[in-house]
């Protein structure tokens, strides 16, 4: 697209907006109603504009009386716990609340969005009732159904266990290129106050074909997965575990390899908070089996290696925007040089009205490829990557942001056209 086109598109853009500034008659911002400002990434926009109607709905965080924020937290059977906390601006200074409820897996998009409005309702009322908007109030109340003696008494045949079998595929190709992947997963998960079992085994099947000049050029990687952790809670800040890994790759040379060792955990904020905040510091002593599918650039089929691994880090969710960074390492104990150390850090930041800054990245330095085959790579292993190869980093990084000025309000719903 050369300049003259780009003008005439820019030039178009803002006839319509000046058409449509001038033709906007309705005033979507409603007397005498709290301005809202949602935090959610994954809420019915739309849903809970169209079934809360006493707030002004804002898009800058700033011009709020309230501001909500929604997390989600993963319960032991399966489900998930919302935490939805609200925080009072201007005329409700400091008044601040949370609220949460549960709800069990395979709960449809429909009944979340529901239980999401309804919870939302009644942390609102407390707010409202102390503006001119109390006598428009109704509260209404639903007489549970009394339950028999036998429902009350009845226990969990399954005493908290949680079973998942799960499979998906998918095909994708066109005259020169095909690829086919796979993948299947069984765990087993118990989850109580005290204690925390999980087991996972997958198996990973990737196959792609290259035809050039008559030619059938293949990679096939394929890899099984087992982890397994068993945790006890100590107190409201510790924990203590014991982690058992084990993985079969092509890709990286094992024809089995498995880890497994005690841990200990410290979360400086206790662990009832972490959808808030939390500062976790965890370290782990592992003993290692690997068994190598080729002969390793050390010369080796077999070996048992022992190695430390530590993790330490923080997120935050607040008003502002979410933070969070994480960093890991580990070392061999016969040599500390042979080690990997790694960073993940995302970042959102509302920075003034209208400006959202977000930043994700991650960068890992690799000095611990006792795996790597001692055979030269070919230059179908290097384009296909049919194998591991030397690396002393790898590194991705997410960056932008986004811009938003206009109108404050957004009460109205429509969606007609929308994808």
């Amino acid at each position: 697209m050369n300049f003259k086109h780009l003008t005439f598109f820019v030039g178009l853009f803002f006839l319509f907006s000046f058409f449509s500034l001038h033709a906007q008659t309705t005033d979507t911002t409603k007397n005498n109603l709290p301005n809202l400002y949602l935090s959610c990434d994954y809420c019915d926009f739309d849903y809970i504009r169209q079934n809360i109607t006493f707030v002004n709905y804002v898009r800058q965080r700033q011009e709020a009386d309230i501001h909500i924020i929604i997390g989600t937290q993963e319960t032991g059977s399966g489900g998930t716990k919302y935490i939805i906390r609200f925080y009072g601006h201007h005329q409700f200074d400091k008044q601040n609340d949370t609220l949460s409820f549960s709800l069990p897996p395979g709960t449809s998009d429909d009944n979340e969005r529901k239980a999401i409005v309804k919870t939302m309702k009644i942390g609102l009322f407390h707010y409202l009732t102390e503006t001119p908007l109390f006598n428009n109030l109704n509260l209404e109340f639903d007489i549970p159904e009394e339950k028999s003696k036998e429902n009350k008494d009845t226990k969990d045949p399954w005493n908290h266990w949680v079973f998942r079998l799960g499979m998906y595929s998918w095909l994708n190709g066109q005259l020169t290129y095909k690829t086919t992947y796979l993948n299947a997963h069984i765990s087993a998960n118990r989850i109580t106050e005290k204690w925390k079992y999980e087991f996972r085994l997958s198996n990973n099947y990737n196959e792609s074909h290259y035809y050039y000049m008559s030619k059938d050029i293949t990679s096939l990687n394929r890899s099984y997965n087992y982890s397994q952790t068993i945790v006890k809670s100590i107190g409201k800040h510790f924990a203590s575990g014991l982690v058992v890994e084990g993985s079969s790759s092509t890709y990286e040379n094992y024809n089995l390899d498995i880890s497994a060792g005690p841990g200990i955990e410290y979360n400086v904020f206790p662990y009832e908070e972490a959808n808030e905040h939390q500062f976790r510091m965890r370290y782990t002593v592992l003993v290692e089996y690997a068994d190598y599918s080729d002969t390793t650039i050390f010369d080796k089929k077999q070996e048992i290696l022992f190695k430390n691994q530590f993790g330490m880090g923080f997120a935050i969710n607040q008003q502002w925007g979410s933070i969070g960074s994480y960093v890991w390492g580990s070392a061999f104990w016969h040599d500390f040089s042979e080690n990997s150390i790694g960073n993940y850090t995302h970042l959102s930041l509302n920075l003034f009205k209208g400006f959202q800054l977000t930043l994700e990245g991650s960068v890992r330095f690799v000095h611990n490829q006792r795996n790597l085959v001692k055979a030269e790579a070919s230059m179908q292993d290097v384009l296909l990557r049919n194998r591991e190869m030397p690396t002393e980093f790898s590194y991705s990084l997410n960056i932008g942001f986004n811009y938003t000025f206009g109108s404050l309000y957004n009460n109205i719903v429509n969606i007609r056209f929308d994808d």
